[in-house]
């Protein structure tokens, strides 16, 4: 299984969508497909609408342990530039999220499927989510 998140959207209370550092809650989006991901016709091989298991959001502040958050609610997506197609999501609405204001915290957000090994796209939420790295990753030698 192959979860993908597709979007994190930050919002206050009444669904106004607002900057990470104004939100305090957030929707998740997740796609699930076939492992994997990429199949020979070129479309993504959705688990589709029969798929019944529980879709768990993890989540984790900073350098924390991934823990579940809640299961998501199954819903229909569509896209508004293929007319009649669609496909299952998963959404997990009103996600804490308030520590990410702060610009040094970061939430980090994966997927897990119960009972099925899961491969999971991570999502960094944060004012400032890019990666640290303290040093610069330098090749040892170059192509020719």
């Amino acid at each position: 299984m192959d979860a993908v998140i597709q979007i994190v959207w930050p919002h206050d209370g009444q669904g106004q969508a607002r900057d990470v550092t104004e939100a305090s809650l957030a929707n998740v989006g997740v796609d699930l497909f076939h492992h994997p991901v990429i199949s020979p016709t070129g479309d993504p091989p959705s688990v589709g609408f029969g798929f019944d298991r529980p879709v768990w959001l993890l989540q984790a502040l900073n350098n924390g342990y991934l823990e579940p958050v809640k299961v998501g609610e199954k819903v229909r997506a569509t896209s508004p530039l293929a007319e009649g197609v669609s496909w299952p999501r998963w959404v997990f609405n009103n996600v804490d999220v308030s520590a990410a204001r702060d610009p040094a915290n970061k939430y980090y957000f994966a997927v897990k499927v119960d009972g099925v090994p899961t491969h999971t796209t991570i999502w960094a939420h944060g004012a400032d989510p890019r990666t640290y790295f303290p040093e610069k990753d330098i090749p040892a030698s170059s192509c020719p």
